[in-house]
């Protein structure tokens, strides 16, 4: 996946807003069955490295700070 599309973007930022964190542990469950496995997959490892870096996004460079997060993985 190279970028976050719109409809992804909005279940993320649902729930960040809804636990007010970015740890996948603890907000995944209020979208993981609305992902494809390959979302999942992509969504997951970047939430935790925004997590643990505590490089946030929002609705104007959710796609630029993703487009950083693949670069720091030499993808």
């Amino acid at each position: 996946m190279r970028t976050i599309s719109p409809p992804i973007y909005s279940l993320l930022a649902r729930a960040i807003n809804t636990h007010g964190t970015y740890d996948p542990a603890v907000i995944s469950y209020l979208f993981e069955e609305d992902l494809t496995a390959n979302q999942y997959t992509a969504v997951i490892p970047f939430l935790q490295w925004c997590h643990t870096t505590g490089l946030l996004f929002g609705r104007g460079n959710y796609n630029e700070r993703y487009t950083q997060y693949l670069a720091s993985c030499n993808f």
